[in-house]
């Protein structure tokens, strides 16, 4: 009797130990069995079959939510979704399950910033889109690049939808973090514009002007010169016009217009005198 049930004991000291390692190994199955179902997925994508992969990608996300491989798979998901073109709610709704329940993960951020372009570009929900990015804003972990760059898309919508105050907060706290670079290049360009809209030239002319002294971006040199241009001309500053409108790039503005533009500032400072 003493025999049986010492070895009965040893074997309720032993069952902990076997169920963890049937917990393992079944994770452990579970999770090949995941890799397997994402390498069939990226098969039928690259094989020119996006709707098969949608259906792979689901149905990996329905049965296995906890799997390590859960975030690129819900990527890859919208992704999907979004090149279809007929998808996009599907697609803004997965990037945010992913930047929502995975905020950790290194796709996360991405994942949201993503979401809210959905809802800016392709949705036409500015309200939204404004909601997610001022979200992004408080997630652990945002390097300065991706704050800067969802500042700057939230200054830009907030002055698409005339919220000239709350686009030059943002654009002030961007430029704070960063005085260098493409980013802030064009949040100088765009705060430049909100001072010319609100009549400030004189603030104008120095962001504009500031904006031009760093040549990371071409086209944002552009659009802050013909911007200078303009707020110099309101200045009845012409001479300084027509020194910008002299150096505008003919590689990627008209020779013709520039001729034009030129031409009709000398005129107005003749007028003038």
């Amino acid at each position: 009797m003493a025999k049986n049930s010492a070895h009965l004991l040893g074997w309720v000291r032993l069952a902990p130990l076997l169920l963890l390692a049937l917990a393992v190994w079944v994770h452990r199955e579970s999770q090949n069995e995941v890799w397997l179902q994402v390498q069939r997925a990226k098969e039928c994508w690259r094989e020119g079959r996006p709707q098969q992969a949608i259906r792979i990608y689901q149905s990996i996300y329905e049965r296995y939510p906890d799997s390590r491989y859960t975030p690129e798979v819900l990527w890859e998901l919208a992704t999907l979704h979004y090149l279809q073109g007929e998808s996009l709610e599907w697609a803004a709704h997965y990037f945010g399950i992913l930047g929502g329940h995975y905020p950790a993960h290194a796709l996360a951020a991405k994942a949201l910033f993503r979401q809210a372009e959905i809802y800016e570009k392709d949705l036409d929900d500015n309200r939204r889109a404004v909601q997610i990015w001022e979200s992004l804003l408080h997630m652990p972990g945002l390097s300065p690049q991706q704050r800067s760059r969802t500042l700057l898309r939230l200054a830009s919508v907030y002055y698409k939808t005339e919220q000239f105050q709350a686009a030059q907060e943002r654009l002030d706290a961007l430029l704070e973090q960063t005085q260098e670079g493409e980013t802030a290049q064009q949040a100088r360009l765009l705060s430049g514009t909100i001072a010319q809209l609100q009549s400030r030239y004189e603030q104008s002319v120095d962001l504009l002007s500031e904006a031009l002294r760093h040549p990371e971006c071409p086209d944002c040199r552009l659009q802050a010169q013909l911007a200078l241009i303009q707020s110099y001309e309101f200045l009845d500053r012409l001479p300084q016009a027509i020194e910008v409108a002299r150096q505008l790039p003919t590689d990627n503005y008209p020779p013709a217009m520039k001729d034009d533009l030129i031409e009709r500032l000398q005129d107005k400072l003749r007028l003038d005198r």
